[in-house]
């Protein structure tokens, strides 16, 4: 543990001069010794040449034995190769394995590919709506690709619905209504309704609409309209 802590102060310059190669010296004797955590650290730093001549094989083989010695980084980083093929065989069962095991545990790179998953339905049963609640986890936890496939989904989503309207009986409070909402680009919507007897002319406001799984949720002007798509 001493050399890796060593490594981490080289690394990031604390209470020393940076140096990536004193970093990796230090990261590659403590790596030698089995320690996992450095293990994985070193193993990155040998798949992306980081400081270092880059080595894929030995750096996914030190992943590895990092993963199996109960390192959530690199059970999940395992995981995520094995899902997409990337650097070994495509394995989607043993992925899936280091996914879930990962993701219980709320890493947000394995809540990300879990999430992934569920939408194209890779080694499990499509669920979308399962999908999106991983993805909203990972992204939560700041994980930028998370948030980057939520709004793909949103957009493709809205893009379902933009350019078509919807005609129906909107109100449920009894009040008696004729609801037409006209869906647009980006989630906005122009809902047009009768909610209000006392009005003589039909109300037209701008709202926002989400899709979600089959349901599409409208709200305008404070108030909320579900239906099934």
């Amino acid at each position: 543990m001493a050399q890796y802590n060593l490594a981490n102060m080289y690394y990031n310059g604390w209470g020393t001069t940076k140096s990536i190669s004193s970093a990796n010296e230090w990261l590659k004797k403590s790596s030698d010794t089995g320690y996992a955590p450095s293990q994985y650290t070193y193993g990155i730093a040998l798949i992306n040449g980081d400081g270092i001549p880059q080595n894929e094989n030995e750096g996914v083989a030190l992943i590895k034995s990092s993963a199996e010695k109960g390192i959530l980084d690199a059970q999940a980083m395992m995981g995520h190769f094995l899902l997409n093929g990337v650097y070994l065989g495509r394995d989607i069962e043993t992925g899936m394995s280091y996914t879930k095991s990962a993701a219980n545990e709320n890493h947000p790179l394995a809540l990300y590919d879990l999430g992934i998953c569920y939408l194209n339905g890779t080694g499990v049963t499509v669920n979308k709506d399962k999908g999106k609640e991983y993805l909203i986890k990972s992204a939560n936890l700041d994980y930028q690709p998370a948030k980057n496939e939520l709004e793909k989904l949103k957009k493709s989503e809205a893009t379902m619905l933009s350019g078509k309207t919807y005609i129906g009986f909107g109100n449920s409070s009894g009040l008696g209504c004729d609801m037409e909402i006209e869906f647009g680009e980006n989630g906005v919507c122009t809902c047009t309704s009768d909610w209000y007897r006392g009005y003589q002319t039909p109300i037209t406001t701008t709202g926002n609409y989400l899709v979600k799984g089959n349901e599409v949720i409208v709200r305008c002007e404070g108030n909320k309209l579900t239906f099934t798509i």
